[in-house]
């Protein structure tokens, strides 16, 4: 495992507020919301899965309106699991299944419907359903509010260190203004990668990943000679550091040959990472050629941080 643990001349810069502010609504919203989306993934789990089983195995059950695009979306998303299950050639998962596949239609159609209801009512006050991206049915709400959700603790943990290696550089050299604006449409930049990539996908993508990438693309046009200290934990604890020019390459290379080793949606979001990556290499590519830094910053600070 290797983990970067500081950035050269961060020290040397002013404090990062407009960083620090998003850093702690993150911690604020998942505080909030964690236990809850915990909670909602697990009912959603138990009441999705049968109604996919169901469709899956019973062609001749047409499912309630609510409910088809979920079932048409996810059949496109996992068509060779979908065509499996259809066909018969998928051995059944348990017991359920197994009798689930010789239930007549009319049984079928009642068992489907029933659960439909149920996915309803949990639908209705959930975190995910009003505030996650979801690629099959994207809100405009979502392209901003997915942004600030995280799935767990680590994921929380590891975005936000990144966040903070590199957005408080990304600040101090851009200014609150450019910065904030920038960190909001790097989101939306990989919101839209992930769901052109996997149009069909049903599962709720969340995280500010697409936002952090698009940072550290920006930090790569921006500052390519900066030194970034690793510590690589493998039969010990070993301490490097190499710079951005050399890592951040090879960091985005991973990321697009995960991306094509993925199958589907599930997982690691990369192609948010690969969207917000060139988005915010563009940008910061821009910004430097047309001198909006110095409008926004001044050129005394923009000469020292080039």
């Amino acid at each position: 495992m290797i983990f970067p643990l500081w950035v050269q001349g961060l020290s040397d810069r002013p404090w990062p507020w407009v960083t620090t502010v998003i850093i702690v609504l993150n911690c604020v919203v998942f505080l909030a919301t964690h236990t809850q989306i915990e909670q909602e993934s697990r009912e959603v789990a138990q009441v999705e899965l049968p109604m996919l089983l169901i469709s899956a195995a019973h062609p001749e059950v047409q499912p309630p309106p609510d409910i088809k695009p979920l079932i048409d979306s996810f059949a496109q998303d996992n068509k060779p699991l979908w065509d499996g299950i259809r066909s018969g050639k998928r051995p059944p998962l348990n017991e359920w299944d197994r009798e689930m596949r010789d239930w007549g239609s009319a049984h079928a159609s009642n068992e489907l419907a029933s659960l439909a209801v149920q996915w309803e009512r949990i639908q209705q006050d959930s975190v995910l359903q009003n505030y996650a991206f979801y690629p099959y049915k994207p809100t405009l709400t979502s392209f901003l509010t997915a942004n600030f959700l995280h799935g767990g603790w680590l994921h929380l943990i590891f975005n936000m260190w990144f966040l903070w290696l590199a957005g408080a550089m990304m600040e101090s050299a851009w200014g609150p203004l450019v910065y904030t604006g920038f960190y909001l449409l790097a989101g939306v930049a990989g919101l839209i990668a992930h769901a052109t990539t996997y149009p069909h996908s049903v599962l709720p993508l969340l995280g500010a990943s697409g936002a952090i990438a698009g940072l550290i693309g920006g930090f790569l046009v921006r500052f390519p000679e900066a030194r970034i200290e690793f510590a690589a934990i493998i039969t010990g604890v070993w301490r490097f550091a190499l710079p951005a020019f050399v890592v951040l390459p090879l960091w985005i290379i991973v990321q697009v040959l995960w991306a094509s080793l993925a199958r589907n949606s599930g997982g690691v979001a990369y192609s948010a990472h690969i969207g917000g990556f060139v988005f915010g290499m563009a940008v910061a590519l821009v910004l430097r050629q047309i001198g909006m830094e110095r409008t926004f910053v001044g050129p005394e600070t923009t000469e020292l941080t080039y």
